[in-house]
């Protein structure tokens, strides 16, 4: 019941969702329930023509869903500042949300990281659904202050 609360907060008092409450809570609605029945890999329009594999549960990009820009601030400052000529690293990749922001929008170059196996393989997949390969460089690692191999 917390989560529910949370994100129900979360949606109705984004900025970008200042002036369509309604619309925000039919969208939550509906993606929280259409993909809980497909149970299964959904591609997502977002943005500018980017297409997102998502999936229930994702949270590292649903706020995207309910919102527009999950992380309102920060990826408002990576679209007004990050341009053609500059280098985006995006340590903690998941799926790849700002990845695909600063190549597709901004036309950066982007060097991505996500350690985990299975989110790695959703991270390429949304790359090249966008055909976003030659912007965006990716790596299954994780970054740290030691070089050694931990259990994810």
């Amino acid at each position: 019941m917390n989560r529910l609360l949370n994100v129900l907060r979360f949606t109705l008092t984004h900025p970008l969702n200042k002036n369509r409450k309604i619309q925000a809570l039919i969208t939550l609605l509906r993606w929280q329930l259409g993909s809980r029945l497909l149970s299964c890999e959904i591609v997502y329009p977002w943005i500018s023509g980017l297409e997102v594999v998502t999936r229930a549960g994702e949270t590292g990009f649903t706020g995207n869903i309910y919102a527009g820009l999950h992380e309102y601030q920060e990826m408002l400052f990576c679209l007004h500042f990050l341009g053609g000529d500059d280098l985006f690293v995006d340590v903690g990749a998941n799926i790849g949300s700002y990845s695909l922001l600063v190549s597709k929008i901004c036309g950066s170059q982007c060097i991505a990281f996500e350690p985990s196996d299975d989110t790695f393989k959703r991270l390429t997949a949304n790359i090249q659904k966008n055909n976003l390969q030659n912007l965006v460089t990716t790596y299954k690692c994780a970054l740290g202050n030691e070089v050694a191999v931990k259990k994810f």
